[in-house]
């Protein structure tokens, strides 16, 4: 994904005008059960990311996962 994002020019995977995207949400391992549902997770905090900031989306995580 690193190459993609570069290619693309942007800061990550949620300032991408084709997000979400097959590749990105695709993007986990199988073997681990929780795989797809991680990677749902992670679009979903790559989009609020683009949409709310960094700090933001830092505190909302941090909520999150009680820290």
């Amino acid at each position: 994904m690193f190459e993609c994002v570069n290619d693309r020019g942007v800061r990550q995977c949620g300032f991408c005008s084709e997000f979400p995207c097959d590749i990105q949400v695709g993007h986990f391992d199988p073997s681990n059960p929780k795989g797809q549902r991680n990677a749902v997770m992670r679009t979903g905090v790559l989009a609020y990311w683009a949409k709310h900031g960094e700090e933001k989306t830092i505190q909302l995580v941090k909520r999150v996962h009680g820290l």
